[in-house]
């Protein structure tokens, strides 16, 4: 018997699909921070970063609440089967809220490609940024989230911003060109 052929996961509206991940252990921050639990819309391809000092159920299950408080239920989350994401407490909160829960297969991160992709741009920022102790990166998640949000997503031909909030956000470099009445195009 042959291997079913991998299908495309398709999302046809904000938050209908979610995924997670955590990245680390990294260098422990001034803060305590030692892993990054990465969220993401596959829709927006909108991403919720927080810092976490450990991967427990608990700490995973609050995050997830967080994300909520800020979007809404999705309908399902897809994670790899870490267990954090396996335990029975994160299954139960799930179950409370009537998320359905995916699972990426084993070794085959791929499965969540998106995500992955993401995480490896984020470290990529990091790296461009981060102090030469490497203790501060927690505190630049949300300017990096901020920054990934705002750029043109190939996959959408639109920034996350303008896929969650239908309109493009005002960016600091509006401030320079506020008098123009042309738009800034570049070549």
């Amino acid at each position: 018997m042959g291997r079913a052929s991998l299908q495309p996961i398709i999302t046809s509206r904000p938050f209908q699909l979610v995924t997670c991940d955590i990245l680390g252990p990294l260098n422990t921050t001034e803060r305590g921070a030692k892993y990054i639990l990465v969220f993401m819309c596959l829709f927006t391809k909108w991403v919720e970063i927080f810092p976490i000092e450990n991967m427990e159920a608990s700490t995973v299950a609050n995050c997830f609440i967080e994300l909520i408080c800020r979007h809404c239920f999705p309908e399902s989350l897809l994670s790899d089967q870490g267990r954090n994401f396996e335990s029975n407490l994160f299954k139960e909160v799930l179950e409370l809220l009537d998320v359905h829960k995916l699972r990426t297969t084993p070794h085959h991160p791929q499965c969540d490609g998106q995500t992955e992709r993401f995480n490896r741009t984020l470290i990529s920022m990091l790296r461009t940024f981060i102090n030469e102790n490497q203790d501060d990166w927690d505190i630049l998640l949300n300017k990096l989230a901020f920054a990934y949000r705002t750029a043109v997503h190939r996959a959408t031909g639109y920034t996350p911003f303008e896929m969650v909030y239908g309109r493009q956000p005002k960016l600091p470099i509006d401030l320079f060109y506020e008098n123009s009445s042309d738009p800034l195009e570049l070549d």
